[in-house]
């Protein structure tokens, strides 16, 4: 049973209510990568590295509010940092409890891993029946006579200790980037890139009939004296004097909250917890979003990685703009630095900026771009800064340094966008048969995409990062299948999200490629269409877009946020409601990306300047399960022109699982930039006049079979 606020696998963050900047801000960053007391193979290398992209960030990016003495790191592997233990940490809180006053701002920010517990015997708020920790770094054994892991910071500890900070008035943002385990089973390696942070109950002494006993009892108190959701750090008190709260979760207690290398692709990069680095790039790049289009645009990124898992989750005064700040989005652009001969920004990965990505030099941030005097790519980025170096681009030659304007500016004119789909080999061990083995890695290197598909593949080895994993298994000869998993190597081998697979008995090698490129072609347009979605921004146009939900279960319209991923169940019917704010016509496209990778375009309208557009989508069917997406397309609509149809990107599920030859290979990417080339560039969003944005909205629903009792 989940309870939003008693998870790990979270993120919390604290709502800003007053447009004016807090006087003082506190930020506590701990960052556990090591611990002595697990075993080695449970070590993690990314907390350090988040708290010093954090530590960075908040000096450099939000240093009106915090200033570096009230900035306080525990993380082992860093110099000058204090060791995370428990007693460090509760220390930390209780020196800004004492010191913060009524409209400060606290930043909190964990990440290591996280397990559970049994509840303690009477607690009925725990209606999962399990308590949550994060892991110190003196994080010791069960202890049996007291019902407790040594050290673990307990869910209601973490709550009493946020609890006496917001008692103050004080606004808290806690970031807890841990996890507790899943459940499905891991059919391929991720490889050294992605770690997962979890520790099983067992690896701290747990006996399995304690979790099991606190599983029963979560079943008997489940809706029975239940804590409301939001109970691990109470919303508020009567008094109205605590500070507020808003709280995102990185997952579910029973999914994996991943670390890796990031971002993908780049030289350099360096391991990091997914969510922190997600938020992070979100907030750079928006300094002055709210909180409610800040889950949107972390969902959307998260999609844009074809992750199954895991799901987060958002709740609380998503309406207020992150750490109370009254900036608003301008245009991606920063002032020129010459340093040691070259030229730098101050502004890397977490402002989307990769190699290869260019920018266009002006003598002024408000400069028209044709007035450039030249342009730069991007090389060598960090998190946060960039080397440029000049090109020629447009009709200009590349500049000199010297010839370069006194407080001129870098503004980012095009964003590199990898289009191709990265596919992972399958892992070979010696018990599977040598024929399988060549057979499979003979269609491989034959596989080539009909000319002008579009197609683009990048084969890598096992464990490196890949969009999808293929994975062979052999359960008798009667059921050699071929396995496309996702990115984190999770395989579903029965039920409603079965993995997708194709049977080898029975094709010959030329039915086996045709199968296997069909499949790869469906799966490469699902991503690169979530790969436009991330680039678009959510919800940056006039449009207001809303999803409503009609339960088959009570018949009650409810609303239906993109901030959560709500389940879904046969039956229930969606509706959309979208409504033209600004001053300009804008086309609205609607298309659905399922499970099983089909993408359906259900609707296409022009909405005049407050015009209304109110229709009924879909209802949930019994086909397929698992993570769908509804997608809202808008684009500014043109004088005279003809709606925006985007009906071509339309496409069939993918089979579960392929047992028969296929006639047809199915449709191929269309010309609609999906792959059309390995790279592409697409202009930034930022700053763009009120109604004239693109962009694309994603509402994220999990559709299960039936509800879960």
């Amino acid at each position: 049973m989940l309870r939003n606020i008693s998870i790990v696998c979270m993120v919390l963050v604290a709502s800003w209510v007053s447009s004016a900047q807090a006087s003082t801000g506190y930020a506590l960053i701990v960052g556990v990568s090591h611990y002595p007391s697990l075993d080695e193979r449970m070590q993690l290398d990314g907390p350090k590295y988040d708290s010093e992209m954090v530590a960075a960030y908040l000096k450099k990016q939000r240093s009106g509010l915090f200033r570096q003495e009230n900035i306080k790191v525990l993380a082992d592997g860093i110099s000058g940092a204090q060791t995370p233990t428990k007693a460090a940490i509760q220390r930390g809180m209780d020196a800004i409890a004492s010191k913060a006053l009524e409209g400060d701002f606290v930043y909190l920010h964990f990440s290591g891993h996280g397990s559970q517990q049994p509840a303690r015997q009477g607690d009925l708020s725990e209606t999962d029946g399990r308590d949550e920790l994060f892991l110190p770094a003196d994080i010791g054994a069960w202890d049996d006579s007291v019902g407790t892991v040594k050290n673990a910071l307990v869910d209601d500890e973490i709550g009493q200790l946020i609890g006496n900070i917001r008692k103050k008035g004080a606004f808290v943002w806690v970031v807890f980037d841990s996890c507790h385990s899943g459940t499905v089973t891991r059919g391929a390696p991720a490889g050294e890139d992605v770690h997962m942070r979890k520790v099983e109950p067992s690896a701290l002494g747990i006996p399995q009939a304690a979790m099991d006993a606190a599983d029963r009892n979560g079943t008997k108190t489940r809706g029975k004296g239940a804590a409301p959701e939001s109970s691990f750090v109470k919303m508020g008190d009567s008094s109205g004097k605590a500070g507020g709260l808003v709280a995102f979760y990185a997952a579910q207690s029973t999914e994996q909250a991943p670390e890796m290398r990031l971002p993908q692709g780049e030289d350099g990069r360096l391991p990091h917890g997914l969510f922190t680095f997600t938020l992070l790039q979100t907030i750079t790049e928006h300094p002055g979003i709210t909180y409610r289009r800040a889950a949107q645009e972390v969902l959307q990124r998260y999609s844009a990685l074809n992750m199954d898992r895991p799901t987060p989750l958002f709740e609380g005064d998503m309406d207020s703009r992150v750490f109370g700040s009254n900036q608003v989005d301008e245009k991606p652009q920063w002032p020129i630095e010459k340093r040691g001969g070259e030229i730098r920004i101050p502004a890397g990965n977490l402002s989307r900026l990769s190699s290869g990505s260019i920018v266009a030099f002006l003598d002024s941030p408000g400069a028209d771009e044709k007035s450039a005097v030249g342009y730069a790519k991007v090389v060598n980025p960090t998190a946060m800064e960039s080397v440029l170096q000049p090109i020629e681009y447009r009709g200009k030659k590349a500049i000199s340094p010297n010839a370069l304007p006194e407080n001129g500016y870098a503004r980012l004119v095009e964003q590199k966008m990898d289009l191709s789909l990265r596919v992972a080999r399958p892992e070979w061990k010696d018990t599977y048969p040598k024929e399988a083995r060549e057979r499979i890695q003979k269609i491989m290197d034959s596989l080539k995409p009909e000319e002008g598909s579009g197609l683009r593949l990048q084969w890598v080895d096992v464990g490196q990062p890949a969009d999808i994993r293929l994975a062979y298994a052999q359960a008798g000869s009667e059921q050699e299948q071929l396995w496309l998993l996702p990115p984190t190597g999770n395989l579903v081998t029965a039920g409603a999200n079965k993995t997708p697979s194709i049977i080898l008995k029975g094709k010959d090698d030329a039915q086996l490629k045709l199968a296997l490129l069909d499949n790869l072609t469906r799966v490469a347009r699902v991503v690169n269409l979530l790969r436009v979605s991330q680039g678009m921004g959510a919800g940056s146009s006039a449009m207001e877009v809303m999803l409503k939900v009609k339960r088959k279960a009570d018949g009650i319209t409810r609303e239906l946020s993109a901030t959560s991923i709500p389940s879904l169940y046969p039956g229930d019917e969606v509706h959309l409601l979208a409504v033209n704010t600004g001053r300009k016509p804008v086309d609205v496209n609607v298309l659905f990306v399922g499970s099983d990778y089909s993408i359906s375009h259900w609707y296409k309208e022009r909405i005049h300047p407050n015009g209304k557009l109110s229709t009924g989508l879909f209802r949930v069917s019994a086909d397929s399960f698992g993570k769908e997406r509804v997608i809202v397309v808008t684009n500014e609509a043109k004088p005279e022109s003809e709606v925006v149809d985007l009906s071509f990107l339309a496409q069939k599920a993918m089979p579960k699982t392929r047992g028969n030859a296929l006639t047809g290979m199915g449709a191929l990417l269309q010309e609609a930039g999906f792959g059309g080339v390995k790279t592409r560039g697409v202009e930034p969003l930022g700053g763009a006049e009120e109604g004239g944005a693109s962009s694309i909205l994603q509402f994220i629903i999990d559709t299960a079979a039936s509800l879960d009792m």
